[in-house]
Parts: C-alpha cells; sequence; structure tokens
C-alpha cells in the first residue's frame, strides 16, 4: 500500500502541495531539492537556455541561429541582412554549391518556392520501374472528356433522383467518380 501523501511547500513559489515522501525523497536525490512542477520546469529551462547568437545544427542539418524572437536559419538571416530587406515567407534560399552548411552570401540565391523545388526536380530520371507503376496506375481510369450542358444537367438529374451512385453515373459518361461530386454540388459547371 502506498504511504499517505504529506503537505510540502515549493521554497520557489511558496505553493502548498500535497505529496508521497518517496516522490520528495527521489526529487531531492536528483536536483537537491524538492520544487512543484511548474518551478522546476522553469529551472531546467533556464539551465538549459542559449545566449542570443548561440548556433546549433537542426535534424536535417541546416545551421540555425538563436535570435531574440527564437531559432532562425542562418542562411536567412545572412541574405537578410546582406540584402537589407526581411524575406517573404514564399521565399526560399537556396545554396549554390549544394553544401547546406555553407552559408556564405556568394553561396547563397534567392528564389520562389516553386522555382525552388523545379530546380531540384530538373534533369531527374525516373527508373524503369517507377515508370511501370504510373503507367499501370493510369491504366483502366478514363481520361478527361469534355462534356455538355446538356450531359451535365442529365449527371445533375440522374443523381438527384437515385438513378445510381456516382460509380454508375460516372462509368456511363466516361467521367470520374469525384467529377461526378463536384458537377452535383456545382464545384465544377457553375454556370449550368
Amino acid at each position: 500500500m502506498p504511504s499517505a501523501k504529506v503537505e510540502v511547500i515549493c521554497p520557489e513559489c511558496g505553493g502548498s502541495f500535497m505529496r508521497r515522501p518517496s516522490d520528495i525523497k527521489k526529487a531531492v536525490s536528483r536536483s537537491g531539492i524538492w520544487r512543484c512542477q511548474p518551478c522546476a520546469l522553469s529551472m531546467r529551462n533556464k539551465a538549459n537556455q542559449q545566449p542570443t547568437g548561440a548556433r546549433r545544427n537542426n535534424c536535417k542539418g541546416y545551421v540555425e541561429v538563436k535570435t531574440e524572437y527564437g531559432w532562425v536559419f542562418e542562411h536567412r538571416l545572412v541574405y537578410e541582412k546582406a540584402s537589407g530587406r526581411k524575406l517573404l515567407p514564399t521565399e526560399i534560399i537556396h545554396h549554390l554549391n549544394g553544401d547546406i552548411t555553407d552559408n556564405r552570401i556568394e553561396n547563397l540565391a534567392v528564389m520562389l518556392a516553386g522555382a525552388h523545388t523545379q530546380h531540384h526536380k530538373r534533369g531527374t530520371i525516373l527508373k524503369a520501374e517507377t515508370k511501370a507503376k504510373l503507367s499501370a496506375a493510369k491504366i483502366g481510369k478514363p481520361s478527361p472528356k469534355k462534356l455538355t450542358a446538356e450531359q451535365v444537367l442529365a449527371i445533375r438529374d440522374a443523381y438527384t433522383k437515385g438513378k445510381g451512385g456516382r460509380s454508375a453515373i460516372a462509368d456511363a459518361y466516361g467521367i470520374t467518380p469525384s467529377m461526378v461530386s463536384h458537377i452535383t454540388t456545382r464545384r465544377a459547371w457553375r454556370n449550368v
């Protein structure tokens, strides 16, 4: 049977708490003094706190610098300082030589996110196995088909009168079930 709780006063905040003597003994053996949980977390955070200007590598290998606003990528700070302006959230800093720890201004270029993705994907050669998987995924799927206004009205009519589900209607008109949903909810063909 666990021991009865006793009243303990936190030396930091002065709050009164009910704790088991074994828990107090364990805390004192680790840190030398018992504190309530909020005070203990606060003391631990102060002990682990890094000064402004401290550097660290994040899990992806990028260098981060501690500022008064928190941790920021060093390459963004270097570029902002050199250009004299704040970067937009949609702007990406590209490392020209591919070394993400080389944050010299000569190695940095600003790009929009889409252009940066295209730059890294350009020239990517797909393996034959990957091409085969992509081709197999397309087999049996209907190709996009242009519908007429009459067909759109017929699709809406069939769906509202319950003349089949989305899949049956899609098969009849050579479109996808999601397109049937878009037509019936007027996300597509709003003008009809």
